[in-house]
């Protein structure tokens, strides 16, 4: 039998177009299309489902394909394997995330590594209850972003004084 995780991915979609298919027997290539399987694997399933051979064709009545299918979307095999391409396509979507991420430039010069809140330019100012960065453009607030945020790090016992008097910790 074909490697399971190859072809089930396909069942929800050959049912789909069982329903539409009016003639009451599939053969092995109609098989293969529907599954996304080659030929050796749709003969494998179609005896596995109940199919026949008349002449040299190999076919299976639509409704017993159908009823054969269905019975595999409830199984803990297909279950399984639809979780864990969900799990993989997630965490396909969060790495692309991730990687776009990465790719945005955050110009900042050298001895930001050092910075301290009193050393903090005269753009970026923390006042009582507030936050406030005056930028140009986007890059430029990513920049002071990153400022604050080393500076924050490299001082963090004082800007957390700072924030305690300047928010009385609403902050």
């Amino acid at each position: 039998m074909p490697r399971q995780a190859e072809w089930l991915q396909q069942v929800p979609a050959a049912l789909e177009a069982l329903e539409h298919i009016t003639t009451p027997v599939i053969d092995r290539a109609m098989l293969e299309k529907l599954l996304c399987i080659h030929r050796r694997g749709a003969i494998r399933l179609m005896h596995q489902f109940g199919g026949y051979q008349a002449g040299r064709t190999f076919l299976i009545l639509r409704t017993s394909l159908m009823r054969e299918l269905t019975k595999i979307t409830g199984s803990d095999t297909y279950l399984y394997e639809a979780a864990r391409r969900e799990r993989l396509g997630s965490q396909l979507e969060q790495t692309g995330r991730e990687l776009a991420q990465r790719r945005i430039p955050i110009p900042a010069a050298p001895h930001v590594v050092y910075r301290a809140l009193d050393g903090l330019p005269s753009t970026i100012r923390l006042a009582p209850g507030k936050l406030e960065i005056t930028c140009n453009d986007a890059e430029d607030l990513l920049r002071q972003l990153m400022e604050l945020a080393q500076a924050i790090t490299n001082d963090f016992e004082k800007f957390q004084a700072r924030v305690r008097s300047t928010c009385h910790g609403a902050f």
